[in-house]
């Protein structure tokens, strides 16, 4: 059985004998050390958790993202991240976002497909963490929540939808968001809840998203229009 040590993040194991984890900007294990200081382990891993190599044999499901406790499930390439299990090898969660519709495009998608900058602790809500540079060589880490996806706007809960949506929203569950109804009734609600100062882009996107009958509007979850 082992004991872990916590502190800003999982920071020490012990089973037989202690080890100490050292960790890269993103939490995920390079080495662990024993009370002599020596490296015991080390670990290399690929942007998406893969294990690509690895010296020493202490026992330690806790190497890819292990600070946030990524558990490496026995005899499965995945990842336990709390709510949900991530499998590594294609970068996608085992089941939809627990927070978003199953409709919405994302709900499978891990930390919107930037593991080179975000980690998403319980598989709800990742985070982007944002290295700056202060100085020489002073470096922060700040944590950015990346939730909704990318900025995308809510539409409140309880509150009424303009008929254009509204008009969208049925055409979406009655199956004709492959329509050019559909696409002009997504196009117009999307330009009413899109405000103008978010640029052309924003708009480029609803086009382009509601022409090939795109994600509806859905009360009370992200609009499934990503920004950028």
């Amino acid at each position: 059985m082992a004991h872990y040590t916590m502190g800003a993040g999982l920071e020490a194991m012990r089973r037989e004998t202690s080890s100490f984890y050292h960790y890269n900007h993103l939490g995920t294990a390079l080495a662990l050390t024993g009370a002599d200081e020596a490296v015991s382990d080390t670990y290399r891993h690929d942007a998406w958790g893969v294990l690509l190599a690895s010296t020493g044999s202490t026992v330690n499901p806790h190497t890819y993202v292990g600070r946030e406790r990524y558990y490496r499930m026995p005899n499965a390439e995945m990842y336990h991240l709390g709510f949900r299990d991530y499998a590594q090898g294609v970068g996608r969660f085992t089941t939809v976002d627990p927070l978003q519709h199953p409709l919405q495009h994302r709900g499978y998608t891990y930390v919107s497909g930037d593991p080179t900058r975000a980690l998403d602790p319980d598989g709800r809500n990742p985070v982007v963490i944002v290295i700056g540079v202060v100085g020489l060589c002073v470096v922060a880490a700040v944590i950015v929540h990346l939730w909704p996806d990318e900025g995308q706007p809510y539409w409140p809960e309880g509150k009424i939808l303009p008929p254009r949506c509204e008009e969208a929203y049925q055409m979406w569950k009655e199956g004709e968001h492959g329509t050019g109804e559909y696409a002009l009734a997504c196009k117009d609600c999307c330009d009413i809840i899109y405000p103008e100062e978010l640029t052309a882009n924003a708009n480029h996107n609803c086009q382009e998203s509601c022409g090939t009958g795109g994600p509806p509007f859905i009360p009370g979850v992200p609009i499934g229009i990503p920004l950028g």
